[in-house]
């Protein structure tokens, strides 16, 4: 039964196969159309060729500008990661979720993207990828300390369910 029902289904679809052809070929040339077609779609990749275009040109232009904004950058960065932040009086984080203390210090330091850094305090070496589930057991440097920008905030955590060593 299978088998017959197999080779009818095949029948079919060789019957089909003429059509499917007849269609092949008929799809291929309104692909063609569609190709032509494809200039108005690609009107928005026009679009972005043109952006490219204009980015090539530019990019020329921007290559040497970022050539010169990557060497500002780098120098500004360095010196203005110096000069942008002012230095802050570290806060007590101990007792607080890793989250919430790595947005205070962000917040504390005027720093949106200020990062801090976190180990283990069992000394397993695990990761802390989600920061809401650990717990700062110490914090380096202590309360009270000035922060400047050469300096790492880093906290000693354990996972929430985990008693601080």
């Amino acid at each position: 039964m299978i088998g017959a029902g197999a080779f009818a289904a095949l029948v079919l679809i060789g019957s089909l196969a003429p059509k499917d052809d007849q269609n092949t070929a008929a799809a291929t040339q309104p692909s063609t159309s569609s190709t032509t077609s494809a200039a108005p779609s690609t009107t928005q990749p026009t679009t972005a060729p043109a952006a490219a275009p204009a980015s090539t040109s530019s990019t020329s232009s921007a290559s040497a500008q970022e050539t010169s904004e990557t060497s500002t950058p780098s120098g500004s960065t360095s010196e203005s990661s110096t000069t942008t932040m002012a230095p802050f009086i570290m806060p007590s984080e101990v007792g607080k979720g890793l989250q919430a203390a790595q947005d205070h210090i962000q917040s504390v330091s005027g720093d949106p993207f200020y990062i801090s850094l976190s180990d283990d305090a069992l000394a397993l070496g695990r990761p802390q990828i989600n920061d809401s589930n650990w717990h700062v057991c110490s914090q380096s440097p202590a309360p009270g300390s000035t922060v400047t920008s050469d300096l790492e905030v880093t906290f000693t955590v354990a996972k929430l369910d985990e008693a601080c060593p």
